[in-house]
């Protein structure tokens, strides 16, 4: 029978698998309680747990239906996670949207380092969350129960990389307001800038065309000859 792959150090048994049931249900609603993404594929995972718990209780010499029941428990959380991570990158995208033209530095320091770790949980999410769509929503045995399927292996990495994205979402959803300060004080200094420009222009212009009629004035009145007498015939 291949090595039960469990959440803690410890033989596999009912308890053991209850704790990792309880565990994958408190990840389900975290992601929906803080995301408003109810994951399906999570709760499916959890479904087919149950189903091989009762195999187990109907049978208790049937111990590799714990193992499966167990590593649905795990492909649940890395299901939970895995969707609340894709909601946190879809908003770390927006995000950079908003504030392209701004220095995101200015305001959140480690700017560098967060966009980084950001390329790392992606490439998580890339190498073990790629998986045959059939394997999300029917049971196969050979592949959801399988202690090599990489959901089943990692889900506790996914966990954690859940919990950095969390953190780095709200960061920058804090950040927002002194951005926006920053982004309108731009605003202002460049519209202050353009009536100030603007202004001297006129200012200039009508200098220009008052300066240009005293000319005129002056040059017409310098050509126009005196008026002669007309001598009335005696």
């Amino acid at each position: 029978m291949p090595t039960p792959n469990v959440y803690h150090d410890g033989a596999l048994s009912i308890p053991v698998l209850a704790e990792l049931f309880d565990k994958a249900e408190e990840g389900i609603k975290r992601v929906e309680r803080e995301t408003s993404n109810i994951t399906i594929p999570a709760v499916n995972q959890l479904r087919y747990a149950g189903y091989h718990l009762i195999r187990h209780i109907k049978d208790t010499t049937k111990e590799d239906e714990l193992r499966k029941a167990a590593n649905h428990c795990k492909r649940a959380l890395f299901d939970a996670y895995e969707a609340g991570i894709l909601y946190d990158l879809v908003l770390f995208k927006k995000f950079k949207v908003d504030y392209s033209n701004s220095v995101v530095s200015s305001v959140v320091s480690d700017w560098i380092e967060i966009q980084k770790q950001v390329e790392e949980i992606k490439e998580f999410t890339i190498q073990y969350g790629k998986i045959d769509l059939d394997d999300r929503d029917t049971h196969d045995p050979e592949e959801a129960d399988s202690d090599e399927n990489p959901r089943v292996q990692h889900f506790k990495d996914c966990e954690r990389c859940f919990l950095n994205m969390r953190d780095i979402s709200k960061k920058l959803e804090y950040s927002r307001d002194d951005l926006n300060n920053i982004i309108k004080k731009e605003q202002k200094n460049w519209m202050l800038a353009i009536v100030t420009f603007v202004l001297g222009v006129l200012m200039f212009l009508g200098f220009g065309l008052n300066s240009y009629w005293d000319k005129e004035t002056a040059a017409s009145q310098i050509k126009t000859p005196p008026q002669l007498k007309q001598t009335a015939n005696p």
